[in-house]
């Protein structure tokens, strides 16, 4: 704190100053590999000082647990933490915040799908000239953002008509990299 006295419109006052700490170096925009690591730092003075950061916008930040240093260090990333952090630097008077960041996660390999079939042959319903085939649904997991919804085309349940229909199963990630199955439907006539 800086005491002190001064003139003020003629008249002679006391002061009190109390130093708001001053962000030296803002956080910056920063990337990292799925199951990576990314950090987020700041510089900032006088001290003594203390920190605290937040994911999420100004308005809707939410405290990270046990991020109370000048460098955030997040490992194992995943999609579920990239977004938006910015941190309050707080001094034994006041407290300022940082400029917002944000953390992008790269995520480069598509889902992994499993229980795909290898190839499905019905008859056709009685009295049709097609049969309704159903399939167990596969499944895909993403390494960055775990389990991710499967899409077949067209889906199980759907009424074929006789002959080969060929099934394509599709799943995507949040980056955007999809990985897919593609198995062979056969109805045949045998009444």
């Amino acid at each position: 704190q800086i005491i002190g006295t001064g003139n003020y419109h003629g008249a002679e006052h006391g002061f009190l100053l109390n130093p708001v700490p001053q962000i030296l170096q803002q956080p910056a925009n920063t990337s990292a590999e799925c199951h990576g690591t990314a950090s987020f730092t700041l510089t900032a003075a006088p001290p003594p000082l203390t920190f605290q950061w937040y994911r999420g916008g100004l308005s809707s930040g939410a405290p990270v647990a046990n991020a109370t240093n000048a460098t955030l260090q997040l490992t194992n990333v995943t999609g579920a933490v990239a977004g938006l952090y910015f941190a309050v630097v707080s001094g034994p008077y006041a407290a300022t915040t940082s400029a917002v960041a944000t953390l992008t996660i790269n995520d480069s390999a598509g889902p992994v799908l499993t229980g795909c079939p290898s190839g499905l042959t019905n008859s056709t319903d009685p009295g049709l000239c097609s049969a309704t085939v159903t399939w167990p649904s596969p499944i895909a997991v993403d390494a960055c953002d775990g389990s991710v919804e499967v899409i077949c085309s067209p889906p199980s349940g759907t009424r074929f008509n006789k002959g080969v229909t060929i099934i394509t199963c599709r799943a995507s990630d949040s980056s955007g990299n999809t990985n897919e199955c593609v198995f062979a439907v056969t109805v045949v006539d045998t009444e």
